[in-house]
This record gives structure tokens, sequence and C-alpha cells, in this order.
């Protein structure tokens, strides 16, 4: 009897997890999919890009009226005839995208009273009465409207036009409103990808000297910097600084991390008292010339010493190559802001260029 109550209870606990999956799924389906409105007409706008079609040449036609909309003043209306009817309402040409996975027209429509009206729904490939088509829907309606739909996901990638012709039953009327085309589509989500990183910076500087570090790299969400060693315990930015007040070999690390993983790059900074050939100015102090800047074509990078320039566009992605060039050719590049990165060799500083 235990042994019975024992399996009872897994098989239920099995099924509700196999229903919370299946909930699950119903949800991430329903988030990866979209719908999108096509086409609608409520025939406020008076109905002009329908084509009204009188095929049975008896002088009786659809009009659009204000007798009885389904909502708003108007809707289209076909009445009040004493004989029976081949009347064709033919709308404008709808494109139907074939990246839709669902599409499905509706509409409301109406008799009178205890009298039944006979009409088809009809999808043409031309514009006129002459042209193939495809007979979707067909009933006999009397009074009170009624919501209705026809699954069109055959025509996706195809252009049609939605047809109402009315054949009359009953010599009643006959009205149609709001009639609307949606589809579904999948959502184009973004391929995951992990960051990646790499450090950019001067492999040595003084004591006191502030240095630039910069992540470059790609995907990365979040930065945390930390600095062996350094005045700066640690930073949260892109691009951070730091300095040191002791000489010797320290390690800087930086994470970057998004929702699909994290990554890492490490580097080894070395700080000097002074300089083997004495004390030497930072790069920090000297005098860089940037311009113009908003740049335009070209970008000129003027430095006292020689030095290379490198450009990162904001997500850290090298976008000019390291170049000891003066002027820089920037007109390929997309308007933004971006990172120059200038160094002597063993240092760097980064400035900001706006390029136009």
């Amino acid at each position: 009897m235990k042994n019975n109550i024992i399996l009872t209870t897994r098989i239920a606990i099995i099924s509700l997890l196999v229903s919370l999956l299946a909930v699950k799924s119903a949800v991430c389906q329903n988030e990866d999919t979209v719908m999108t409105t096509i086409w609608c007409d409520d025939f406020e706008g008076g109905g002009g890009p329908w084509r009204l079609v009188d095929n049975d040449g008896n002088g009786n036609n659809w009009t659009v009226s204000s007798n009885y909309p389904n909502s708003g003043t108007y809707s289209l209306f076909a009445g009040f005839s004493t004989t029976q009817e081949d009347n064709w309402a033919i709308s404008p040409a709808v494109a139907i995208a074939d990246t839709l996975s669902h599409v499905e027209l509706t509409w409301q429509v109406s008799g009178y009273g205890n009298y039944v009206e006979s009409y088809d729904c009809l999808i043409v490939h031309g514009d006129s009465v002459t042209s193939e088509y495809d007979s979707v829907y067909g009933e006999q309606v009397s009074g009170g409207y009624y919501a209705r739909s026809v699954d069109l996901s055959q025509y996706a990638g195809d252009t049609i036009h939605v047809v109402f012709r009315h054949r009359s039953h009953f010599q009643n009327f006959l009205c149609i409103d709001d009639v609307c085309i949606s589809g579904t589509a999948h959502r184009q989500n973004p391929e995951p990808h992990q960051p990646t990183v790499t450090i950019v910076s001067a492999d040595s500087a003084l004591i006191g000297e502030q240095v630039s570090f910069h992540a470059e790299g790609e995907y990365a969400e979040t930065y945390l910097w930390t600095f062996e060693g350094a005045d700066t315990e640690s930073s949260t930015e892109q691009t951070a600084t730091a300095t040191w007040s002791d000489t010797g070999r320290y390690t800087v690390t930086v994470l970057v991390t998004n929702e699909e993983g994290r990554a890492t790059d490490m580097k080894t900074i070395t700080i000097y008292k002074e300089a083997e050939t004495g004390v030497r100015e930072s790069i920090e102090k000297l005098e860089i010339e940037i311009y113009p800047n908003p740049a335009g074509d070209i970008v000129t990078v003027e430095a006292p010493v020689e030095c290379e320039t490198t450009i990162l566009d904001q997500k850290g992605v090298c976008v000019v190559e390291s170049t000891r060039a003066k002027k820089i050719e920037v007109s390929d590049l997309p308007r933004g802001i971006y990172h120059v990165v200038i160094s002597d060799g063993k240092r760097c500083v980064t400035r900001k260029l706006l390029h136009l």
C-alpha cells in the first residue's frame, strides 16, 4: 500500500512537471512571435479604394452607407433588392509578406431581422470579376452583426484582393464592416554571443602618472577592472585609469560579462621611478592635438613626440589599426563617438572623437 502511494505521488509530480514545461514552452513560443496588422478598412474613409461591381447589370450594387454600421458611421451596404444579385466589392491590393507564419482575414457581417442574405468571400489574384479566384467562405446570414474569420496563411508571399460577393436570398440588406488582415511573424532574436575583451594600454609608466586602460572587444555589457597595488582598486567603466605610488610590476585584470557568459584579460604594467635616460615628461602632459573635432573625412593627430594612433568605437572594437600617420582617413566610419588611443610605446592616452 505504501509503495502504491509513493508511486502515485511520483506520477503526480512528473505530470505536474510536464504541465509546467508545457506552459513554459507555450509562453516562450508566444514571446517569439508578434502579431502585426497588414491592412484594415472600417469604411470611414468612404470606401474609395474598393471597386464596387454590379456584375449582373441590374442597377443594384454595393454602396458605402450609414444605414447600419457595426462601428463608426459607415459600412459596406447592399440592400433592398427584389431580385437575385451578383455584386462584387473588390478590395485594394494587399501584399502579404512571405515571412508571416500565420495570416488571418476577419470581418463583421449582418443581415436584417429574420431575412436571410447570401454572400461569399473570395480571394482574387487580379482586380476584376474575370480574374482567377478562390472561394474561402460562404454563408446565409440574418440580423445582428457576427464576427467571421478565415485562415489566409496559404497566401503568404502573394498580393491579393478580398472580394465580398452578394447573392440575395430574401431580398433584404447585407452589411460588411471592419475588414482586417493580420499576420503572425517570428521575432528575429539576435544570435547570442559570448563577450570578448583585450586590454589596450601602455606597458609602463612613472610613479604617480595616470595610466589609461581600455577594454577592447565585442558584446560586453558590464566591466570590472582590478588594479594590483594601485591607488585605485577597481572601476566599472569600459575605459579606466589608475596610478601607482611604488615601483614594480603589477597585474591589471578586466572581467566583462553579458547574459551569455564572461571573458577576462590580464596585463602586466611596469612602474618606474624615472625613465632610463632621466625623468621624462608624461604623455598626458604633452600638447597633443586632434583636429578637426568633430571630424569630417580626415582627422589630424599632432604630438611633439612620435606616437602610434589607434581608433576604437564605443564597443571597444578597433576601427582604425595602429598607425604612425598624422593624417588619418575616417570618411568610411559611421557617425558617432570614438576613442582615439595615442601611445609613445611606453604609455598611452585616450581622447574622444566625434565623427559627423
